[in-house]
């Protein structure tokens, strides 16, 4: 008979189920094998019951302590999340701060451009100088908001 270092069962309960196995359809298999056979029915019926109960409280302390840690690692992954959406929104508000005022500047200049046209061309009568002042003027305040110029859809 080989022993099996994995099937830790004891030899009575072995030997009980290899009587009653002679009486049934185990009579029909060669010795070793069914006291292989009676040696995995043993050991399923004596896990079957459950872990003794320190090894159940190991085990639900591992499983304490692993939630645990996906716990800690999930409200880490919140603070850095709410700190680079706080960047993020810093970030924005100076890149619209400086659009602002760069828009506000080209159409101070652009009014200020149109105004001196129209001074030169009706005021002057200087329509080589005042035209081309009015037309550059106009047309940047045009590129600046495309919208005024075109239809809307």
């Amino acid at each position: 008979m080989t022993e099996h270092p994995e099937a830790s069962v004891d030899q009575t309960a072995i030997e009980s189920l290899s009587a009653k196995a002679e009486s049934s359809e185990l009579e029909k298999l060669p010795p070793e094998l069914s006291q292989t056979v009676a040696t995995l029915i043993a050991s399923f019926s004596r896990f079957s019951s459950g872990p003794d109960p320190e090894t159940a409280r190991v085990i639900a302390e591992s499983e304490m302590h692993s939630e645990n840690c996906k716990l800690e690692a999930y409200k880490a992954s919140l603070a850095s999340s709410d700190e680079e959406s706080k960047l993020d929104h810093d970030y924005r508000v100076k890149t619209l701060n400086r659009d602002t005022a760069k828009e506000m500047l080209v159409s101070l200049v652009s009014i200020g451009g149109v105004i001196c046209g129209l001074y030169l061309v009706v005021a002057k009568g200087n329509s080589q100088v005042g035209t081309p002042i009015l037309v550059a003027s106009f047309m940047a305040l045009l590129r600046m908001r495309p919208e005024i110029g075109k239809d809307k859809e």
